[in-house]
């Protein structure tokens, strides 16, 4: 069994490989660059969001 860091360096050298053969900055991209705004809000709300629920869970453990 491969350990975490082996491992993380074989999807590093794959994607290399990937990005290489295919001759494109990003070719695993879903989006155009379009979508950068969008993003970067979505990104912000999720991270809000999350942060709400972890709040509410340490609140509701203390008690």
């Amino acid at each position: 069994m491969l350990r975490f860091g082996r491992a993380e360096s074989l999807v590093g050298v794959m994607l290399a490989a990937v990005i290489g053969l295919s001759g494109k900055d990003a070719p695993l991209a879903m989006v155009g660059g379009g979508f950068e705004a969008t993003a970067q809000w979505l990104g912000l709300a999720v991270f809000v969001l999350v942060c709400v629920g972890f709040y509410r869970r340490v609140l509701a453990a203390a008690r």
